[in-house]
């Protein structure tokens, strides 16, 4: 298991896109917890394996790399402090950001940007730098039911106290919806990832070969699970694709890429099975469930409850 930065898309490989160049700015919005970050970074790895030149742009990554600060005050658990930076510096963020995109445009990429700021979207001022920059526009709403997003949020250790502005959130963007006319329209709760690039793909490149079926994927089911203290997961926001033999991950913000084998023990990890028992479930040994499990846990993925972790003395 690893960290992947540029994952491959085995599902969506192999078929050449005819792009003529033609600069895009698909523009994805929804609430958090709704897959839209998961989409966007399938959708730009398979228009770039394919031929077509792409510029991904997060805003989270960008608040992250850009105020240092804010990562601490969100691990320190200073959630007001965190907004109350981020509103101060919002036009720095919203300026660096535009020139970026408008850059990406003028030299002929397609730009796949994510971001939850409903004020922009309403102002139009990401569709205003596509038009001056001679581009072409497709706005994106991803979202799923409050009682999903509210699974996905409890999964994922956040606070039930953060549950009230979750729900705040997702009714400010029902109003959006009903407020603007997106160009499509995706629910993460029926529409796997897969499905979803087609369906972008085929607005911006109608003339596309890509046919596949895709199968939504899912931690596997634990079964005969032995009692005692072993690795726990704590990835519950996790979102999980499968790519051939292998899983393409993503978890707060960071992608990484599991084999068969790596994705069968992270589903193993339920903080009853031992290390032992989760080597003999998944088919190997435990010094490669070690060495698993201990990626995981600093990628914050696990948690681990017994002595195992350290190996044999």
């Amino acid at each position: 298991m690893s960290q992947s930065p540029v994952p491959e898309v085995t599902s969506l490989r192999n078929q050449h896109l005819d792009s003529r160049r033609t600069p895009w700015l698909i523009e994805f919005i929804g609430p958090q917890f709704s897959g839209k970050s998961t989409i966007a970074d399938l959708l730009a790895l398979t228009l770039e394996e394919n031929g077509s030149p792409v510029l991904r742009v997060e805003t989270d990554n960008y608040i992250y790399n850009m105020f240092p600060i804010y990562s601490k005050l969100k691990v320190s658990g200073k959630f007001r402090e965190a907004r109350q930076l981020i509103k101060g510096r919002w036009s720095l963020l919203h300026d660096v950001i535009s020139k970026i995109i408008h850059e990406g445009l003028a030299r002929g990429y397609i730009v796949v940007h994510d971001h939850v700021n409903t004020r922009q979207l309403r102002r139009g001022a990401y569709k205003e730098i596509a038009d001056g920059a001679g581009a072409k526009y497709l706005g994106v709403y991803v979202h799923a039911p409050l009682g999903v997003l509210k699974e996905r949020w409890r999964s994922s250790n956040i606070p039930e106290v953060k549950l009230k502005r979750l729900e705040k959130k997702h009714a400010k963007f029902l109003r959006l919806r009903e407020e603007l006319d997106f160009d499509a329209i995706i629910d993460t709760s029926s529409t796997p990832p897969d499905a979803a690039v087609l369906n972008i793909i085929s607005r911006i490149m109608p003339d596309s070969p890509l046919i596949v079926k895709p199968e939504p994927t899912k931690l596997p089911i634990v079964q005969n699970v032995m009692a005692g203290a072993g690795p726990r997961s704590v990835a519950g926001g996790l979102q999980a694709v499968k790519q051939g033999s292998g899983y393409f991950l993503v978890h707060m913000h960071k992608r990484y890429q599991a084999d068969e084998v790596g994705f069968k023990i992270l589903g193993l990890c339920d903080g009853k099975n031992t290390i032992e028992r989760i080597a003999e479930l998944a088919g190997t040994d435990p010094e490669t469930v070690r060495k698993d499990i201990e990626f995981l846990r600093k990628a914050g993925m696990v948690e681990f409850s017994g002595p195992e972790i350290s190996g044999p003395a």
